[in-house]
């Protein structure tokens, strides 16, 4: 008799006639429970595996009372197959979903067994849960919450799906059990973002006018200027040097002296010029730098 109310586990996802919607389960979760507290139990057969298959067609996100409405329903059949400590962990998933939740003195009067299970899972408490990845833009729903964990020693109502409220997959996982692969249940990574271009200009040249340091230009028109007196005073000399009738070249030692005259005046016009011209461009090099 006990074999006859025996649901099979959750299968992978059936096909579907067409998307559930979360008041379609909550409709089967109400009939199945209806049926339990008549103790109709070949109604309840039917309406819990209704719940079942529904819930593998389920396409939006669930709230905490949808699944907990799916874990009440596993914990009645539990019950009827004298499996107490299925219950117990039913019923704690439940009241993890919805604290709120509560249980009718029509399917547990006081003093029931059911009743006993039903308050022993109320006051227990849940271990730290098994973290899981969770794929770029992927949401992992559990008993109506999105986190990255599943409960370590009781079943769950997992969703998988995406931040745009896509949801690939829905089921039952037991304690132990892995998440379905996300890309085998029907997931796609998003595209790896790539890099925006630089949109730092390159630096423009300034179209303002150049304008040569001051300093600079002073400097190098005075050595200009006594580069070019320098060199006229040598000139001079160099004229008197070739003049034989000069008066005052009366000895070769005075010719000497002003040939050595001449050259120093000459080589420093030279220098000084040199020097003119490169503070000219350093001026204007110092602009473009």
């Amino acid at each position: 008799m006990i074999a006859l109310f025996l649901l099979l586990a959750f299968p992978a996802q059936a096909d579907c006639p067409a998307p559930i919607t979360g008041e379609q389960l909550a409709a089967s979760v109400d009939r199945a429970q209806g049926a339990f507290a008549a103790m109709d139990l070949t109604s309840f057969t039917v309406e819990a595996r209704k719940v079942t298959d529904d819930l593998g067609c389920v396409r939006v996100y669930l709230t905490g009372p949808d699944a907990a409405g799916v874990h009440r329903i596993r914990a009645l059949n539990a019950y009827i197959q004298q499996r107490p400590d299925e219950v117990l962990a039913a019923f704690r998933s439940a009241l993890a979903a919805d604290p709120d939740a509560g249980l009718s003195e029509e399917i547990a009067p006081q003093g029931n067994l059911l009743r006993d299970l039903f308050n022993q899972a109320r006051a227990a408490t849940d271990p730290p849960p098994k973290t899981v990845d969770v794929p770029p833009k992927a949401v992992l729903g559990v008993d109506g919450q999105t986190t990255r964990g599943l409960p370590a020693d009781r079943p769950a109502v997992v969703q998988l799906g995406t931040s745009d409220l896509l949801i690939f997959w829905t089921g039952i996982l037991e304690p132990g059990d892995a998440l379905p692969e996300w890309r085998t249940v029907g997931y796609e990574p998003p595209p790896l973002e790539t890099r925006p271009e630089s949109r730092r200009s390159p630096p423009k040249e300034s179209t303002r006018a150049r304008k040569p340091s001051v300093p600079l230009l002073v400097a190098a028109g005075s050595a200009a200027l006594i580069s070019g007196t320098l060199y006229s005073v040598a000139l001079a000399n160099k004229a008197a040097y070739k003049n034989t009738d000069n008066p005052n070249m009366q000895s070769t030692d005075d010719l000497q002296g002003l040939r050595r005259q001449t050259n120093t005046l000459a080589g420093t016009s030279i220098g000084l010029g040199t020097v003119a011209v490169g503070l000219g461009a350093w001026a204007w090099i110092e602009v473009a730098w």
